[in-house]
């Protein structure tokens, strides 16, 4: 049970013509409020039990932090009168949720859906629910109150902008490269290719002294970009880590870089792997 917001409003208007009654004011007064005590009692007997509604919600498993995304509750009124409905679908505070709670009327039979929007803050699996609804009685005057048991689990995943970035760079330089034939990889890596003639602008590491004597030129080696590599991130997942950099903490931003390398390293055909380690103190 619950005591509307009527009901003040009620009591205030009541009380004032039982102060100025020509017999006892207040006797009247006391049976004007025992009247509307009365009707408080007839409003909650009247109210439908919360647990008469249908209530299903629909809200995505996993969410990034900070992007927004929709919670639909969705409330269906089996009574055969309009119903005032008060909800409040519980969230964690860094969840975000807007609006915190919703009061709508329904019509006889009818579904109503309302929308929120939630943009977490922090990474992990949280839950979202119980549900506590509020059912009107005719008056306005009071009503019943119940929680519902509507829990849904969900993941907070970290935003990744990094690797969102990685994939624009990459298809950036595979649309530059549409049309041309492309070879090995040729670069400042250690894998020997063959040999040519000495630039200029050749590093002097570079010159094969062997080739160099058995020929009227400087020869340098040519060398290609090493592939299929072993890539190993080493994560530290310590408590200096928990600290808040730019609303998020230094944990959020190496798992973002650990996954943007490891995205880039994947992309190129080398193996990447990922160590958690944390510091004791």
């Amino acid at each position: 049970m619950y005591l509307g917001r009527l009901l003040p409003v009620a009591v205030v208007l009541a009380a004032i013509p039982a102060l100025f009654s020509p017999v006892n004011p207040w006797l009247a007064l006391v049976a004007v409020e025992a009247l509307v005590g009365l009707l408080v009692v007839v409003d909650v007997a009247m109210a439908p039990a919360p647990t008469r509604l249908q209530l299903s919600r629909r809200a995505p498993k996993v969410l990034r932090l900070h992007r927004s995304d929709d919670v639909v509750l969705a409330v269906h009124n089996p009574t055969a009168r309009h119903l005032e409905v008060a909800a409040h679908d519980a969230a964690p505070p860094s969840l975000q949720r807007t609006p915190l709670r919703h009061r709508i009327r329904i019509e006889p039979g009818g579904w109503v859906e309302l929308r929120a929007q939630v943009s977490p803050l922090r990474r992990g699996e949280l839950r979202i629910g119980p549900v506590t609804v509020r059912t009107a009685g005719p008056l306005r005057l009071a009503g019943r109150q119940a929680t519902l048991p509507l829990i849904q689990p969900i993941r907070i995943y970290p935003a990744l902008r990094g690797r969102a970035e990685v994939e624009l760079m990459v298809r950036r330089g595979r649309l530059l490269e549409a049309g041309i034939r492309s070879s090995a990889v040729r670069g400042g890596g250690s894998n020997f290719e063959s040999l040519r003639d000495y630039l200029p602008d050749d590093e002097l590491r570079r010159i094969n002294w062997r080739a160099t004597a058995r020929s009227t030129r400087a020869i340098a080696n040519q060398y290609r970009e090493e592939r299929d590599q072993q890539v190993i991130l080493l994560l530290d997942a310590s408590r200096a880590m928990a600290g808040q950099v730019e609303g998020a903490s230094r944990l959020e931003h190496a798992l973002d870089a650990a996954v943007a390398v490891a995205e880039l390293g994947s992309r190129v055909g080398d193996h990447v792997g990922v160590m958690a380690f944390g510091w004791v103190v």
